[in-house]
Parts: structure tokens; sequence; C-alpha cells
């Protein structure tokens, strides 16, 4: 079967279907285009029963009678029993549809006779004239009076202006003024198990029993029954029509007599008894036999039904899924500037990414951002570094971030690379003029300048940065000039010279310029008086020659002192 014939199988059946389709359905489903949940309602005043009510003879025995005297009668008959208006303000009371009164499912110009137009509101509710009507309530009743209107032909006088009956006329010849159906009467006649009734017009619309439990008082209409008079059509409209009271009534109107049936199922009241300002909560029915008729993954659009676009989430990535119901579609809401969790828009969690690389997000995948290690971002990628610590030689080495990039910036004039390659210092001397009694070596951008201090026995002439040997290097040398000469060192920066002792009676003694008249003191702290005349062993007559600094002295006695004195 392909889908026109599908579609046409549907449409076939939809006459059918949608007849049967509660007030509770949507449009969509067949249902109502108006629909306003009946509500509940607030008692009114107490009544006395309506008087007139007389009892039945013939086929009328064990009833009560009301005859009226004109079509008005019946508006003010409420029955004959006492109760509280039903209320003083409109209220809301649906009728549920019915196979044998047409339907319609437009949302304008109802027709009189369909449940439809009944049910529909007038500003606050459909029952605007609730004080019309009597609720009953005999909790101990195993019976009550249940009315119903009788349409008789009565004789409407002229004389009355058509509000009058003329009870002897039994015909229109016999009548002056018009013999038509009209209200006659109301008959009441006991009814088993009935303990309440809302009766108005000369006809109890509702009745049924009356449940106390625990401090609650529930009226239980029987079987949801409405009774009514036939004012519901059973073919669809169609002119010719009269206007009556504001209503177009067709004159081809056929009236459905049979049951109908409210949405109502109990009122109910958290009271043992019912009084004036009692409230009634109201139950209803809640079936909606069209809202299922679209199953599986299909929902109801334009009188068929249609495959949802989606069927599941995963058929909705990047955005927000809706189940479809049999009748709204599935929907996907795509992300926008957000990515998909668990079918949430969620935010982003980057907006930028600084020293690293950023990655857009999707519908359904969120930013990252990778920061840059061991090199920094440049136009959203990572570069390496353009220079190591290790490479940057005789320069200042500047470590990159993730944002910058490393820098090796050549040491000045006069300056070296630090230890730690992080800075330029300068040189330890400006110039070889700091390098005094020594040689000097320039320094470069990786190493310090250095001052080679002259080696003992050498110096530095000038700044000739070069080390030269003094001109004398020991005392022996200098007594080669004169005996009287002794010998005075350089340093780094000077030479040696050779000094003579001043002129006068002094002689140079191991590089000492002394005093003649102190040479005998001299040489008896040099202990050269003892020992002369030992013998070198025990068995000789050999003499002990003096010792090296003994014959010195005297040798400086001899020949530099002049042989001066020796006491």
């Amino acid at each position: 079967m392909n889908v026109l014939e599908i579609f046409l199988l549907v449409f076939s059946f939809l006459p059918h279907v949608l007849g049967l389709c509660s007030i509770r359905d949507l449009s969509q489903y067949g249902g109502p285009c108006h629909y306003n949940k009946s509500t509940g309602i607030t008692l009114g005043s107490y009544k006395n029963p309506t008087t007139g009510y007389v009892n039945g003879t013939g086929i009328y025995v064990n009833k009560l009678v009301k005859i009226y005297n004109g079509p008005g009668d019946q508006a003010s008959d409420h029955g004959p029993n006492p109760g509280f208006i039903s209320s003083v303000s409109p209220y809301q009371l649906n009728l549920e549809r019915h196979e044998n009164v047409t339907t319609y499912n437009t949302c304008s110009n109802l027709p009189y006779g369909s449940v439809e137009e009944w049910n529909l509101a007038h500003n606050d509710g459909n029952r605007v004239d609730g004080d019309h009507y009597i609720i009953h309530v005999d909790q101990n009743a195993t019976s009550t009076y249940v009315c119903t209107p009788m349409y008789l032909q009565r004789c409407l006088t002229t004389a009355s202006g058509f509000t009058q009956y003329d009870l002897t006329a039994t015909s229109q010849a016999t009548c002056s003024g018009l013999y038509v159906l009209s209200v006659a009467m109301s008959i009441c006649e006991l009814e088993v198990g009935v303990q309440w009734t809302m009766t108005g017009y000369g006809i109890t619309q509702l009745r049924g029993s009356v449940v106390n439990d625990t401090n609650t008082l529930t009226l239980v209409v029987k079987n949801a029954e409405y009774r009514h008079i036939g004012q519901f059509n059973q073919i669809p409209f169609s002119l010719p029509a009269t206007n009556y009271n504001g209503r177009l009534v067709s004159n081809a109107f056929t009236p459905y007599y049979g049951p109908l049936y409210t949405e109502v199922t109990h009122y109910s009241t958290n009271s043992l008894t019912i009084s004036e300002s009692t409230v009634l909560d109201v139950a209803l029915k809640t079936s909606k036999p069209c809202a299922l008729y679209c199953v599986g993954n299909t929902y109801w659009f334009n009188y068929t039904c249609l495959n949802h676009t989606m069927i599941n989430k995963g058929e909705c990535q990047g955005g927000v899924f809706t189940q479809g119901t049999n009748m709204t579609d599935s929907s996907c809401v795509e992300c926008q500037g957000s990515y998909d969790v668990n079918n949430v828009c969620t935010g982003y969690s980057h907006a930028d990414c600084i020293g690293g690389v950023f990655t857009l997000g999707t519908n359904t995948s969120d930013t990252t951002c990778v920061e840059c290690s061991n090199s920094y971002e440049v136009n959203n990628n990572c570069v390496g570094y353009s220079h190591t610590n290790v490479a940057c030689v005789g320069s200042k080495f500047t470590p990159g971030t993730n944002t910058t990039d490393t820098t090796c910036e050549p040491c000045p004039s006069y300056h070296r690379e630090s230890d730690d390659g992080l800075s330029c210092v300068p040189w330890t001397m400006k110039n070889s003029s700091e390098c005094v009694g020594g040689t000097y070596t320039n320094g470069t951008s990786t190493a310090d300048n250095i001052c080679y201090e002259c080696l003992t026995g050498t110096y530095e002439i000038g700044n000739e940065n070069n080390c030269t040997s003094w001109s004398y290097q020991s005392f022996a040398q200098c007594q080669e000039i004169s005996r009287r000469h002794i010998f005075h060192p350089g340093s780094n920066s000077t030479d040696s010279i050779c000094i003579e002792c001043p002129v006068g009676p002094t002689y140079a003694f191991e590089n000492t310029c002394r005093d003649c008249n102190g040479l005998k003191n001299h040489f008896n702290a040099e202990n050269c008086c003892f020992g002369m005349n030992q013998l070198e062993m025990p068995y000789t007559l050999l003499l002990q020659p003096f010792r090296t600094v003994c014959q010195q002295i005297i040798d400086r006695w001899k020949i530099d002192c002049n042989q001066l004195c020796f006491v």
C-alpha cells in the first residue's frame, strides 16, 4: 500500500472518527474549535418549592402536575422541591458530543441545535441564568421528584399579547389567537435512588445520589446524564432558517429527544451540609478518544497523520531535540554560539586563547585552547623559539613566554655575557691602563679582560704591556759593581737597583749596609771567637778553620773597614 492509498484510507475514516471525538480533544484532532471546561458553582439563597403543583389524576396519578397559564410560567418553575439557587453568576456546564447530534468543528457561525454552540461560553460561562435553577439535596431520601415539561397544542390569545393560554379552546377554530405547540405543564414523578436534583424551567436537568464520606459531601450525577427537551438537531443545519431570539433555527430542524450526557461526573464540598454560599467543586471526565488517533511516530496535521521529522536525539546532533507527540512534530533547534551537551545548548568554554592554539567550537564540540609549551603563539600557531640560551653566545638572552619569542641581544663594547647568560656585565678593567705591573689581555663578549701580573724578577716598563727582567737579580750581582753595593729588588712595575752603602766606615754584609764600629759585635754575634783552638779530633793537632761567615766578617774588616780597631 503506497502513501496515497494510506492517505485515502485515513481520510475516508475521518468523518466517523471525528464525529465521535470528545469536546476535550484538540481541534487538530477533530475536537471543537472552542473548549471551556465545566466549572464549579457557588450556591445562592434558599428558595421554597414552586407553588401550583398538585397531585395528578388519570394518567398522571401518583405524579405532581403544574398546569401553565402561559408560556412565561415555565421560566419561574423550579419544581416542587425546595433548595438553593444553583448560582447567582454564570458558570460552565458542558455537554458531551453525541452520535445522534450533528458535530461541528468550525470556529464561527455555529448553528443552534449543536453541542458546540450550546457549550460556547458567553462571557464567564454558558449558563447565564443559574438563578432559575434550584439545587435540592436530601441525603436521607430514597426517592425524589424528577420533573419533565409537557408540550401540547395551546391557544395563545391575541388579547394577552400571546402571553396567556385560553385553556377552553381546543382547536384553531375556537382560538382567538394562535393555536400552536407550546409548553403546557410540568410533570414530576418520584425516581428511586435520587437524593439531589437541579431543576429549572420545569425540567430536572441533573440528578443523582449523595455520598457522605470523611467530611466531604459529593453530589454524583447519575450516569452523567443531562435531561433536555429536544433542543438539539439530528441533521446538519440548512437554509431556510428562522430567527428565534437571536438564533437562526433551521426550518428543517429535527429535534433529538434521546439522552445526552455532561462531562460533569460529580460536584463536591468539604462540608457535610450545604447552605447559601456553599462552593461546589466540580469533577470532570478526562477522556480524549481522538487524541490517540495518530500512533507510533506520527502526529496529526491538516486532518492526516504525518511522520515525525525526527525520531530520536541521534538525529539531532548539535541542537536541542524535542520529542514529537501525536499532536506535534518533533523539532531540533540548532545551538547557536554554543554546543550540545546532553540535549542542552551550553556556552563555549573559551572566548579567546592567549598564548595557545585556539580551535573554534561547533554546535557539537566545545572550543579548545592548547597552551604553547617551549614555544610561543603566532597567528594561532605555536612557533619554536628563535634562540636558546646555549646558542646565544656573547649576548644577553631573554627567555620567551607562550606569547613572546626569546631574544639574543649582543653585548655592547667592553661588556661580556654573564655567567647565567641572562645579562651583559662590564669588563673588570676599562682598558690596559688599569693593568699596572702586568700584561693586559683584552676581554671578549664571552670572557672578561685579564691582567697577568709580572713575575718576580720582571716588571712592566711604562705601559708597554710587556714584562722585562730586572737589571739586577741578586745581591751577588750588585757586589760585582763593588763590595759596597747592596741589592734593592724591583716590583712588577719598577726595576731593581744596586745601592752603594753610604760613604764612611761601613761595610756590606748579606745585602745590608753595616757600620764598621759595630763589626766586632757582629763578629761576636756570630760566635766566631769560640772553638778556634778546638781539635777536630781528639788525637790530632789540626786546627779547625774559621767558618765562612766569620771569614767574611774578617774580610770586611780588612778591606772595607780599613782594619778599623777590632776591639
